[in-house]
């Protein structure tokens, strides 16, 4: 047995903010520098004409507490789906319907994630926080 792991996914690890493409899609962006001011990354503008089946998913990767939000904003497209964030074994949800930005908040811990799924018109979205408010939507 090797002990090699092989990926043909990218990974990407933005320490501003950043502006994904349709040729981002696939990658693995580890987001999270505890540094600075708030920053967001922006999803492809619809106007962009990226293809459905465009997918991401973004960690926050901080060992430390973030000091401001790290926002995953819509590029203009609506997101839809779920978002559960967990607080001492007990799951709460947070729908997404319609809204444009999520973001990691200043709760977020290492390893919490958010995938993005894009079906041509619009954003489905799923994420996972190991504490209550760890991701929110608005």
């Amino acid at each position: 047995m090797s002990g090699y792991i092989q990926t043909n996914q990218s990974i990407s690890i933005p320490d501003a903010d950043f502006n994904l493409t349709a040729a981002d899609s696939g990658k693995i962006i580890f987001f999270g520098s505890t540094a600075g001011v708030a920053k967001t990354i922006n999803l492809p503008l619809l106007a962009a004409n990226i293809p459905a089946g465009t997918h991401y998913r973004i960690v926050n990767n901080s060992l430390a507490a973030l000091a401001f939000p790290r926002n995953i904003t819509g590029g203009a497209g609506a997101m839809y789906g779920g978002i559960i964030n967990i607080n001492a074994n007990v799951a709460a949800t947070i729908p997404v319907a319609g809204l444009t930005t999520v973001s990691f908040s200043t709760a977020s811990l290492k390893g919490d994630i958010v995938d993005l799924y894009y079906d041509g018109a619009t954003w489905s979205v799923t994420g996972m926080g190991r504490v209550n408010n760890a991701i929110t939507a608005i």
